[in-house]
């Protein structure tokens, strides 16, 4: 399943295989959904892990680390981690 939203998120770390994020939004694992980074690239990736970490415990905020693994990849991704690689 697809889902249609755009929203900005904080990159922990992004791989071959896939990207970690935060997020205030909660994501289910399983769910597909379109993750690109400007005009460099667009993947469609699959939530592996979504687990909530306090950010105010007085205020009980919380924001969501989510674990996805890359599912389509187009070329432009390839030649982007070549040159992180390096």
């Amino acid at each position: 399943m697809l889902i249609d939203v755009q929203l900005q998120v904080s990159v922990i770390d992004i791989s071959r295989s896939g990207v970690c994020f935060f997020t205030n939004v909660r994501f289910q694992p399983g769910h597909r959904f379109s993750f690109s980074l400007g005009d460099v690239f667009a993947v469609v990736a699959e939530v592996v892990d979504c687990n909530a970490e306090e950010t105010d415990s007085g205020l009980m905020e919380v924001r969501y680390r989510v674990r996805c693994r890359f599912v389509e990849q187009e070329l432009e991704l390839h030649h982007l981690l070549k040159i992180i690689d390096r």
